[in-house]
């Protein structure tokens, strides 16, 4: 008779558990005696698309290669601006360097970017917490969170976890899984901040296997998060063959560029060329025999062996009416963000900067301390450059407010949180509607579904790719990009 213990590994040996991050479900074949080059066509360029063309161009030399976006700029959500003497992210604004980061570097050292790469400072390290009227500090490393007042609270509930048993459950929300693994109150304070920061979410609505995929797997794997951790700690990891760029870049666990990660968009921009279509949307596709033809905004048509849609959800739900696939609509969090910079040193703290638990009934997602984090951006040595955070699923209302009124609740943030009541001398706000997608319990079953029958619509000759699938952050898209060309069978 089996155990209990073996039912469970039969099930979950019978079970499929698909990697949120590996983008193509089956190898793309093309005809290896065509006549004529390969002819790929990218509809977005955004961090998405760009990535991919030029990993496209490093493998298919003699390709044609098409980038269609609808905006007059590329880059999607990354945008760096200078007002003055101060830089300002109005989107993201650093990467991690392990994991998908790596694919991140050595696109980097790839575009000859490494005299742009910026370590984050020593002290971005220290991260805060607003929590009962104050800013608490995350302790770092196992002997921190063992002594630190605020964590160490958390101690009886790891002790427990290795005893939880796995939930037979294909996925659930990250309140579920966090509360049932270890206790709400780690959920509220500790994961909903966490989970603001990254996707400015709702934890009771997200999904546990898409938004956080190696925590799911560490259950998955050990029937443990502890189990699994410890485990790591003596794993020896196999890195694969790295350039001593990518080695030194990644004894730093955050890093920027210094003129802004919009500094990547136009070196990826530069290497298209010509065939970067600006202000070109695709309204229509028409899949034929042997090949697909765009039609676009501006009357022109193109014919393409693939098509890669790397779109928000909406604009691709609209794209493939015309093939009558249903794409499933997703929420999205709208943003707001004031970017803040004094001429002088008005922040007497050092960190990367703070974020704040919902339950707080703060109006403030958080804010991230720039010129701390990343002094090697600053165009004199004491500059303060901060950025507030504001909307969020939480909030959605904020981001409808006027300029004005956005950075008045910065302010009245900066005072209430940091005792900062100088003016900053320079301001920037910017606020971005449905810009990160939420991805609700169920999401990584329903993109397989909807991958499988784009294939079967299309004989295999489209692909999705991009935030509203497969990982909202810029090393997500890049390393997907990567792993999505390692995939094409010629």
């Amino acid at each position: 008779m089996k155990t209990e213990t073996q039912r469970r590994k039969g099930a979950k040996a019978q079970r499929t558990v698909f990697p949120l991050r590996l983008c193509a479900f089956a190898p793309l074949r093309f005809d290896t005696h065509a006549q004529r080059p390969y002819r790929f066509v990218i509809i977005g360029g955004g961090i998405s698309g760009l990535a991919l063309a030029w990993f496209l161009r490093q493998r298919f030399n003699d390709a044609s290669i098409i980038v269609l976006e609808k905006q007059e700029r590329p880059g999607g959500w990354i945008r760096t601006v200078r007002c003055g003497d101060f830089l300002f992210e109005e989107g993201p604004r650093s990467c991690r360097s392990r994991g998908t980061g790596t694919a991140t570097l050595q696109l980097i050292e790839d575009l000859k970017l490494e005299s742009q790469w910026l370590a984050a400072a020593p002290a971005s390290q220290k991260r805060f917490l607003y929590i009962d009227g104050s800013l608490q500090q995350m302790p770092n490393g196992i002997l921190g969170f063992l002594s630190s007042p605020l964590t160490r609270c958390l101690i009886p509930a790891f002790c427990k976890e290795w005893r939880v048993s796995p939930l037979e459950k294909e996925d659930e929300s990250i309140y579920d899984f966090i509360s049932r693994r270890l206790n709400k109150d780690i959920a509220e304070r500790f994961i909903d901040p966490m989970t603001s920061g990254i996707y400015a979410g709702d934890i009771r609505q997200l999904s546990m296997r898409s938004c956080f995929p190696a925590i799911y797997e560490l259950e998955q794997a050990h029937g443990s998060l502890l189990k699994g951790f410890v485990k790591g700690l003596f794993r020896k990891k196999e890195e694969p063959h790295l350039s001593s760029f990518v080695k030194k870049a990644q004894k730093f666990p955050i890093f920027t560029l210094k003129n802004g990660m919009e500094s990547l968009i136009t070196a990826l921009s530069n290497s298209i060329g010509n065939d970067l279509n600006l202000g070109t949307a695709a309204i229509n596709f028409e899949v034929k025999n042997d090949e697909i033809q765009i039609s676009t905004n501006q009357g022109s048509t193109f014919s393409a062996d693939h098509v890669f849609i790397t779109t928000p959800a909406e604009a691709t739900k609209e794209l493939l009416k015309s093939l009558k696939i249903d794409v499933p609509s997703l929420p999205h969090a709208s943003l707001a963000v004031v970017n803040m910079g004094w001429n002088s040193d008005v922040l007497k703290k050092s960190g990367f900067g703070y974020l704040i638990p919902t339950k707080e009934k703060e109006k403030l997602l958080g804010m991230v301390w720039d010129s701390s984090a990343f002094p090697g951006q600053n165009t004199y040595p004491n500059q303060t450059r901060m950025t507030a955070m504001l909307g969020g699923m939480h909030h959605p209302d904020i981001p409808q407010l006027q300029d004005e009124e956005l950075i008045a609740l910065a302010m009245e943030s900066l005072q209430k949180h940091l005792n900062i009541s100088i003016p900053p001398d320079t301001i920037h706000t910017k606020t971005t509607r449905q810009a990160i997608p939420q991805y609700p319990v169920g999401h990584l079953t329903k993109v397989q579904a909807l991958e499988q029958n784009l294939a079967k619509a299309s004989n295999s000759r489209i692909s999705l790719l991009g935030i509203p699938w497969h990982g909202v952050s810029v090393n997500d898209c890049i390393a997907n990009a990567k792993t999505l060309v390692s995939t094409l069978c010629v």
